[in-house]
């Protein structure tokens, strides 16, 4: 049985393959963006034991996979690093402030609220409830 790779830790793989891409050859250094790729395709048969990975950069993994799509950006940019630390426990809000940024657009009118954020009218009722929002908080 093979090993759950999600678990398997980035350092792991790192220290594994040498701080060195698989694909490219090239060093991985601490600002590169990278990701773990299955040596050999779960969909050509693949496992997901730790022989079968390797820690790759991201661009040469989108690469491999998408070889028609544009290329990424190879190094972590200041956004990326504080984007983790600007997120971390702000979802309800994001989620509050969009429901009432629509609820605005469409004067409180749940049913074209639904189809703007592509849910059910329900599920907007029970967002609403959720976030204790009210008519006073769209105005």
């Amino acid at each position: 049985m093979g090993v759950n790779w999600k678990k398997v830790t980035t350092e792991t793989l790192f220290n594994r393959d040498d701080g060195i891409c698989n694909i490219c050859g090239k060093e991985l250094n601490i600002d590169d963006l990278f990701e773990i790729d299955h040596i050999i395709e779960k969909a050509k048969g693949g496992s997901d034991d730790i022989s079968n990975l390797r820690i790759v950069h991201l661009s040469c993994h989108r690469k491999r996979h998408h070889p028609n799509r544009v290329a990424l950006p190879t190094k972590r940019t200041h956004y990326d690093i504080q984007r983790k630390d600007l997120y971390k426990g702000t979802m309800k809000d994001t989620e509050k402030s969009l429901l009432i940024n629509v609820l605005q657009k469409t004067k409180w009118n749940k049913s074209n609220a639904a189809k703007i954020l592509g849910i059910s009218e329900r599920m907007v009722r029970y967002k609403v409830l959720k976030h204790n929002i009210t008519v006073s908080d769209i105005h």
